[in-house]
């Protein structure tokens, strides 16, 4: 099972990336909106699937 090694460097850039991605849609969100407390505005039903407030994200 050489692949062990792989996998975990694996699993491990894919949890980087998702919390850089996180990181980095809050601080778009918070830049752009004003305080976290304030909702965003719903473009198209594009940001309910990231909604900080309601946590469904």
């Amino acid at each position: 099972m050489g692949s062990a090694g792989g996998l975990d460097t694996a699993l491990l850039i894919t949890g980087s990336l998702a919390l850089i991605g996180t990181a980095v849609v809050v601080w778009f969100r918070t830049r752009k909106t004003g305080p976290a407390t304030t909702p965003p505005e719903p473009r198209e039903g594009r940001s309910d699937r990231l909604d900080p407030v309601s946590g469904t994200a």
